[in-house]
């Protein structure tokens, strides 16, 4: 992973879940707003912010869409310059559908590992 650049705070973001379907569903990630990039099952990407608030959001794109219980999910961050945060998204099947838990923060120690155990998602980022 890369280092933090000067003067902003870096965000991890890796979805956990199982194998199977989940394989073929790709998850968007945003930030305020707008769509960042997007990463598939046991993947991370990262990405810096400035410091201060911000609005983390993720769900499934395209027809995925129609069987979720809990289309996107949400969490905010007040970003500190020269930090990083992690968070995961936790996809479970529930019965027949399939739904999204929550976005949910990771402590470092946690973080590391879910890094070390995943591959990388090589993005572009949007404009």
């Amino acid at each position: 992973m890369e280092d933090v650049p000067a003067g902003k705070a870096m965000v991890v973001f890796a979805v956990d879940a199982p194998g199977g379907v989940f394989d073929t569903f790709t998850t968007r990630i945003g930030l305020d707003g707008t769509w960042l990039g997007a990463t598939r099952a046991r993947q991370y990407i990262s990405f810096a912010v400035e410091p201060g608030a911000h609005h983390l959001c993720a769900g499934f794109q395209g027809a995925a869409l129609a069987n979720l219980d809990n289309p996107v999910a949400l969490h905010s961050l007040h970003a500190e310059a020269g930090r990083t945060y992690y968070f995961r998204l936790r996809v479970y099947r529930f019965g027949g559908g399939i739904g999204i838990t929550s976005l949910e923060a990771m402590d470092e120690d946690e973080g590391k590992m879910i890094v070390e155990s995943t591959a990388r998602s090589v993005f572009k980022m949007n404009k």
